[in-house]
């Protein structure tokens, strides 16, 4: 292959790269809509402002999922002695993400 052969794959690499970059730099930065900005990034990264769109969008802080905090009883399970010496029962806050809800809390099926 000539050396002309060789720079034109080289500025193709190059020009993909800068491209894609806000793809890029969602995927380094576990973006939670990664897949949204791919999606700008391909049809309309194209045009200028497409492509700065995205890479702003790339580089927001992603917002991480808000842990549900529910308190839970285990006077039941483990007998009441707090309640024998005229105390309040002790409740321990578990701490569950989302996902690890059980599913007889919500009315109608969740988004995972």
């Amino acid at each position: 292959m000539s050396d002309k052969g060789v720079e034109g794959i080289a500025y193709i690499g190059l020009w993909l790269i800068a491209y894609f970059l806000p793809t890029i730099v969602a995927q380094a930065r576990s973006h939670h809509n990664t897949l949204a900005i791919f999606i700008l990034n391909l049809l309309t990264g194209w045009t200028v402002l497409g492509w700065i769109i995205a890479i702003v969008w790339a580089c927001t802080r992603a917002q991480p999922q808000q842990p549900i905090i529910i308190q839970q009883d285990f006077s039941e399970k483990y007998g009441r002695p707090e309640w024998e010496r005229g105390q309040l029962p002790r409740r321990t806050p578990t701490i569950l993400s989302p996902s690890q809800l059980p599913d007889h809390l919500f009315d109608k099926k969740r988004d995972d």
